[in-house]
């Protein structure tokens, strides 16, 4: 769970495109009704205000007070209307159905068992109405192990300066990120922080078998660049499923 990065996240993600990633889960979501949407793992809410201009209704639902916090001023600035909620995805409860469940970058990664991903599909299911679609993204088991594992990486801006020890666990199936970060306060002084972040590697076969025991159909799954089978040196793969109508 994010903490004080919380604060210059955004600055170290500009290489995404929130645009076209929430464009891209409109894809994942068909061309049916889409008229409410429920980001889980909202994080600084980019992809929820770009859904809100698009009019959707939108509820992002994060478990951490910082990233909420960051998220409901830039919504605010931007003038999009955005239902910031906190809650744990595992035991999601929101007021009525609503048409697409969306969890971008890693949310499933970031649960730490696979009951948990097994709950927050359950969990989804229940919240979604008659025909909704839940859409997620999973980096692979070869990005974690073989692009972050054991590897340093180092970013310098002008706000704030970040390092990434990364360890591998093969056993576990489990990537630690250790991070320690500078950030410059006044008069010219860097505060240091640490956060860890732990990422756990998600078998397709298991991913597969907890939508199906979940209630969910018509499950397909993607690679990055374009709606194809994954290569098997894919980094990200996308999922959408269905709820059943009626």
């Amino acid at each position: 769970m994010y903490g004080r990065f919380a604060e210059i996240y955004d600055e170290f993600m500009d290489d995404l495109d929130p645009r076209a990633w929430a464009a891209r889960y409109l894809s994942l979501a068909g061309g049916g009704p889409l008229d409410s949407i429920c980001e889980c793992g909202c994080g600084t809410g980019s992809l929820s205000i770009e859904w809100a201009l698009m009019g959707k209704r939108v509820i992002g639902a994060d478990l951490s007070e910082a990233m909420l916090a960051v998220a409901a001023g830039k919504a605010r600035r931007r003038g999009a209307r955005v239902d910031f909620i906190r809650q744990d995805i595992r035991r999601l409860a929101l007021h009525r159905p609503v048409d697409a469940i969306f969890a971008p970058c890693d949310v499933i990664n970031y649960l730490p068992t696979p009951e948990g991903v097994a709950r927050f599909f359950d969990s989804a299911f229940a919240q979604l109405r008659g025909g909704g679609t839940l859409a997620f993204d999973a980096s692979t088991r070869h990005k974690l192990e073989r692009v972050l594992g054991g590897q340093v990486f180092y970013d310098d801006r002008d706000r704030a300066t970040c390092v990434w020890h990364n360890r591998w666990d093969g056993a576990r199936g489990e990537l630690t990120l250790e991070l320690t970060a500078f950030l410059k306060a006044d008069g010219g002084l860097y505060e240091r922080f640490d956060e860890t972040h732990r990422l756990y590697a998600r078998d397709d076969s298991a991913i597969r078998g907890a939508l199906a025991s979940a209630g969910f159909v018509d499950v397909r799954v993607c690679d990055e660049a374009a709606d194809a089978p994954p290569e098997p040196c894919a980094e990200r793969v996308y999922y959408a499923a269905r709820k059943p109508a009626g």
